[in-house]
């Protein structure tokens, strides 16, 4: 009896010793109840029981507080993500979830367009108001998340949409951007400037766009930047200034080289080219390596024999159009060409 006495305070003794382990290595939870005051600039959180101080990552910088509170009074102005630790004496707390605010009565969030939608900057806790001119009309609409449809009235032109965010009703952000939809049409290869003041993000297509030169009135992107997009393409610029433009990203364009109008002399007839990322893709009414041929990448060959055949069943003939077809990265152009027959005509 006394044997299973002892076996039962044992069992007793190791699963009290195996709870108590358990609950040493259990995650504590991070400060809750995380609110900021507009009024005050001051963050505060409910005190967390023996806790000797608290480890604040704000914008993934690190600070501690003795007391639950931190003043963003001195801080710069702009938006905050925060979250909160708690430090007792021998251990750490788990981090609270982020807050996200913004200090100042007036801040510019980052604002953006992908042509398709408006998009900012989210701050907890606010509602937001759009505001724009339909058919001269001002239409006012309020959202809870930081994306707005743009309205196919806007989608053409150049339009504004002014948004307001409010925190506790009242406005801690007031811009607007400027969407203009003519199309522009640019080469890859080469720069392209947009003038915005103060510029301090750019977005391609709603996508952080790196290899930009920012300054003071402008942005210039890059060749190699633009050489990675094609065809309709959305550049938004945020900063002082929010600005969308619609451009059309063409490949680098090709040169002809020699004259288009080239005489028959009995030869094959040669057009010289630099075809940058462009190929023929087909030359209307002619079979391509029966009536012509690309030779060295470079040059358009004209059979003679087709030219031939052509003045044999055209005789009156001064000349022949020739419709070539070019394409590069599902850009499509056409070039007319000419031959003068008035020199090689066959008698």
């Amino acid at each position: 009896m006394r044997k299973i006495k002892s076996l039962y305070l044992l069992l007793v003794i190791t699963l009290v010793m195996s709870f108590l382990f358990s609950c040493a290595d259990k995650p504590v939870a991070g400060p809750v109840n995380i609110n900021y005051d507009l009024k005050t600039y001051t963050l505060n959180w409910d005190k967390v029981n023996k806790a000797t101080h608290y480890i604040l990552d704000i914008n993934g910088i690190l600070y501690e507080s003795e007391t639950n509170e931190y003043s963003f009074r001195e801080s710069d102005k702009g938006l905050y993500r925060v979250k909160i630790k708690a430090v007792f004496k021998n251990k750490e707390s788990i981090y609270s979830n982020t807050i996200t605010f913004v200090v100042s009565d007036n801040v510019k969030l980052l604002m953006y367009s992908d042509g398709e939608s408006l998009y900012w900057e989210a701050v907890d806790g606010a509602t937001y108001e759009i505001n724009y001119f339909e058919n001269l009309a001002l239409k006012t609409v309020i959202v809870t998340q930081n994306v707005f449809p743009i309205p196919q009235s806007l989608k053409e032109g150049v339009n504004e949409i002014r948004l307001k965010v409010y925190m506790e009703e009242k406005v801690i952000s007031d811009q607007t951007i400027t969407l203009d939809y003519n199309m522009i049409r640019i080469f890859k290869n080469s720069p392209y400037i947009i003038r915005a003041y103060k510029a301090k993000e750019v977005y391609m297509n709603g996508s952080k766009a790196y290899g930009v030169s920012v300054r003071e009135e402008n942005v210039r992107l890059s060749p190699s930047l633009i050489s990675k997009h094609g065809g309709e393409t959305y550049i938004s610029v945020s900063g002082e200034e929010n600005v969308m433009k619609r451009v059309l990203i063409l490949p680098e364009p090709y040169e002809l080289e020699s004259f288009y109008i080239q005489p028959y002399v009995g030869e094959d007839v040669k057009y010289k080219f630099s075809f940058k990322d462009y190929v023929i893709t087909k030359i209307e009414g002619l079979n391509v390596n029966v009536d012509y041929r690309i030779e060295v990448f470079s040059t358009l060959v004209i059979n003679k024999d087709y030219i031939n055949r052509y003045i044999e069943n055209n005789p009156t003939a001064s000349k022949i159009g020739l419709k070539v077809s070019l394409t590069s990265n599902g850009i499509n152009e056409e070039l007319y060409l000419e031959i003068d027959l008035n020199k090689g005509r066959i008698e």
